[in-house]
């Protein structure tokens, strides 16, 4: 078994929904795996910012843990 692992700096606009939008890998890596992590990416929520009562949208800049793994 493979395992590869990598910590991936992204950029991304949170909307006054908690949805990623626009969202940017800002490190180097191939096509299918960037892809793969935009994908998931499309599936992340956030408590959004707040400007007194009402949302906002915000840039955020994150770390996330990659890992690939093949049998």
């Amino acid at each position: 078994k493979a395992r590869h692992e990598r910590l991936v700096g992204f950029e991304a606009v949170v909307g006054s929904d908690g949805r990623l939008y626009k969202p940017q890998v800002k490190v180097s890596v191939d096509g299918p795996h960037a892809a793969a992590i935009q994908g998931a990416l499309s599936f992340w929520r956030f408590e959004p910012a707040r400007r007194g009562k009402d949302a906002v949208a915000v840039w955020v800049t994150l770390p996330v843990r990659f890992e690939l793994k093949s049998n």
